[in-house]
C-alpha cells in the first residue's frame, strides 16, 4: 500500500517555509511560514533582513532578520499580509543565477549559521 499527500497542484510549497524568486523583477518573496520561521528563530518581528553568501558555496545563500542599524540591512515590502518582500538585485549578480520565470524554493533552518538556508539546485521547484 502507498499512502501519499494529496496538495494543491497550483502552489505546491504553500504550507512550507519557502521563497519565491522573480528574477525579472529582481524580488524575493518569504511566504507567510518562512517569515514566522525567521521570526520565531530571531526572537522578535523585524522589517530588515541581511543576505549572507559562501564563496565556497555558489548556489546557496542564506537570509535572516536583523536590526536597521546591522551592516547589510535590507528593508523589507509586505505585498500581502503575512509575506515579505525584498530586493534582491545584488544577490542575482553574485550568484549569476536567472531564471525564465518566477521559481519557489523551500527555506530550512540553518542552526550553525543561525539564519534560512535556501539551497538553488536541491530545493528547485517549478511554478505553474
Amino acid at each position: 500500500m502507498t499512502i501519499r499527500v494529496l496538495q494543491n497542484e497550483d502552489r505546491p510549497r504553500k504550507n512550507f517555509p519557502s521563497v519565491a524568486i522573480n528574477s525579472k523583477l529582481k524580488r524575493l518573496t518569504l511566504n507567510k511560514i518562512g517569515f514566522n520561521l525567521l521570526y520565531l528563530k530571531h526572537g522578535n518581528e523585524s522589517e530588515f533582513i541581511q543576505i549572507l553568501v559562501d564563496d565556497e558555496k555558489s548556489k546557496v545563500f542564506w537570509i535572516r532578520l536583523c536590526n536597521p542599524e546591522e551592516v547589510g540591512a535590507k528593508k523589507m515590502d509586505r505585498p500581502s499580509p503575512g509575506t515579505r518582500s525584498v530586493n534582491i538585485s545584488m544577490l542575482l549578480s553574485e550568484l549569476h543565477f536567472k531564471f525564465e520565470k518566477t521559481e519557489r524554493f523551500d527555506l530550512m533552518w540553518d542552526d550553525e549559521i543561525k539564519a534560512g538556508r535556501i539551497d538553488l539546485e536541491i530545493t528547485k521547484e517549478v511554478e505553474n
